[in-house]
């Protein structure tokens, strides 16, 4: 039980890390100025950064915690998943 509390905390700060990066990248790229011209590339960026959050997550996962990944941690990744894609759909 304590290795998954460790793994969720560490699983969102990594999250939250990659969120910084890609917010910061789409607006240093100059693609947050109009959003709705560049709506596909924000997009394509958010699924990328996803991809390498999941990526990172299995490494993390198997190398250092040694135990196979529970539904409930899919279940929680996906849930933050879709919580951030409606927010940041809702508020940008």
């Amino acid at each position: 039980m304590r290795y998954k509390f460790k793994f969720i905390i560490s699983s969102i700060v990594l999250f939250v890390v990659l969120m910084l990066v890609w917010f910061f990248g789409c607006f240093f790229l100059g693609l947050a100025n109009n959003s709705e011209k560049y709506q596909f590339e924000i997009w394509i960026a958010y699924v990328i950064t996803l991809f390498i959050h999941f990526i990172l997550v299995f490494i993390l996962h198997r190398r250092i915690f040694s135990q196979k990944i529970s539904s409930l941690l899919i279940v929680s990744s996906f849930l933050l998943y879709t919580i951030t894609a409606w927010y940041f759909y809702n508020n940008s």
